[in-house]
């Protein structure tokens, strides 16, 4: 009887630990599966990040231009004005008779 009761009980434990075995198995399964799509997720993330990197460049460069594009008028503004305040002197000094 003993014999028996203790067979009953080792057959219980081993059909509880074969269906653990069995849900950590299908645990892992799924586990594969996710890592699978979150590699590829990860994948086209990495792509639309090169492309933000390129687009970044083009802005980058074009920030740059314009930036050149406003020293060079403020080179032009600059000269004019040194133009225009020889010009005003010259005036001046024609009309005070200093020349």
């Amino acid at each position: 009887m003993a014999a028996a009761a203790m067979a009953d009980t080792t057959e219980l434990r081993m059909t509880r630990l074969e269906s653990d075995a069995a849900h950590i198995r299908s645990d892992v399964a799924d586990l594969k599966i996710d890592g699978r799509e979150l590699r590829r997720e990860f994948g086209e993330l990495r792509k639309e990040f090169g492309e933000l990197r390129k687009e970044f460049g083009e802005v980058r460069i074009q920030l740059g231009d314009m930036r050149r594009e406003i020293m060079r008028g403020l080179l032009h503004t600059r000269i004019w004005m040194l133009l225009l305040c020889a010009a005003m002197l010259g005036v001046m000094a024609r009309g005070l008779h200093w020349l």
